[in-house]
């Protein structure tokens, strides 16, 4: 069975901190967290959500057994959407569409960040292809949330004026093309793989 210190030792190096780093991040002494992290001292109510809270994750992360393996990759539609439809959508938002496509996107960036972290926490190298596809995610979430953050100001500054909003995520951010690009080889790797 593993003990709380045991999953707190592997979360605290899967997402590359020290215990130092650790103790500031969660208000606790590093002296403390080395007892509980060696089975010194098993931990308090109190220092479990202190922790849980440093980390981005549910407590019972923490004081459960320790996951079997990595965990499932959340519903992020909006990420997932392929650019021709997603910039269709875009391209066509008004002051209230736009703070609604900022918000679901706001959201798919926590959960694929959560994510992310989850993977690297389960074990899951850097090189595999499961954690490049999940941060590819991520920079098309992040790309996309940003490009809607500028197009929600060019809305706002174009009302009464000639300022027209752009169309498309590109025309917001030039990288964006490289980042649909790379997933869309990601997903026909995930489906050579698949077939093959």
């Amino acid at each position: 069975m593993t003990t709380p210190g045991e999953n707190i030792k592997r979360y605290r190096k899967a997402f590359g901190l020290s215990q130092h780093e650790l103790a500031r991040r969660s208000g606790l002494a590093q002296p403390n967290i080395s007892a509980v992290e060696n089975g010194r001292h098993y931990p308090q109510f109190e220092t479990i959500r202190k922790l849980a809270i440093a980390f981005g994750l549910p407590m019972s992360a923490l004081i459960d057994e320790a996951p079997t393996g990595p965990p499932p990759p959340p519903k992020t539609p909006r990420t997932d959407e392929d650019g021709a439809s997603f910039d269709k959508r875009f391209g066509s938002t008004g002051p209230v569409e736009a703070e609604e496509l900022r918000e679901e996107l706001a959201s798919e960036v926590t959960e694929l960040e959560r994510f992310v972290k989850g993977l690297r926490a389960g074990g899951v190298g850097d090189e595999t292809f499961t954690l490049r596809r999940a941060r590819a995610r991520l920079e098309s979430a992040k790309t996309r949330l940003f490009a809607v953050q500028l197009r929600q100001g060019d809305l706002d500054q174009s009302a009464g004026r000639e300022v027209r909003p752009k169309a498309a995520v590109a025309e917001y951010i030039p990288g964006a093309k490289d980042t649909e690009e790379l997933l869309r080889m990601l997903r026909g790797e995930e489906r050579g793989a698949k077939t093959g």
